[in-house]
């Protein structure tokens, strides 16, 4: 219960800091004009507050009902490390997908997501994400023409 809450408290700080951005920095619109840079990451970041928070509240309330007595087993701590496996895959996208791009990191991070937390065989886990990679490159790079970012490579 404790990693919950720490989790859901660190996320509900990123998202402030996340809407702050979008808000403040980047703008959510240009009047008359159209949508800003900063309307998408304040929506999202608005989402993952608001979950964050739901979050939080039930990680409480379950704390509150959890016995004080009651010692946690190895595999109950196992279990509660699992909880840090999708900050951990947020962590290692930001690094891949500011250094390789959209489309290596959305093919990475679904595989291994499928993988490891959804325990799919590796072959349906390389079908959806070869798919959704596909997809993503043939929606943005060759339809509407947006290129992707990357440092090393802009894929």
């Amino acid at each position: 219960m404790i990693v919950e809450i720490i989790i859901a408290a660190v996320l509900s700080v990123v998202s402030l800091i996340w809407m702050y951005v979008g808000i403040f920095k980047l703008g959510l619109i240009i009047p008359g004009v159209k949508a800003s840079a900063g309307l998408i990451p304040t929506i999202f970041a608005c989402l993952t507050l608001v979950f964050s928070i739901v979050m939080l509240v039930n990680a409480i309330r379950a704390l509150r009902a959890q016995d004080e007595k009651e010692k946690l087993s190895k595999e109950a701590v196992v279990e509660k490390m699992k909880t840090f496996l999708p900050a951990v895959f947020v962590l290692v996208g930001i690094f891949v997908f500011k250094y390789f791009g959209v489309l290596i990191t959305t093919f990475l991070l679904t595989f291994v997501w499928l993988i490891v937390l959804s325990k799919k065989k590796w072959t349906f886990a390389l079908i959806v994400a070869v798919c959704v990679t596909l997809f993503i490159y043939l929606v943005f790079e060759l339809w509407l023409k947006i290129p992707f970012p990357g440092e090393i490579i802009r894929l």
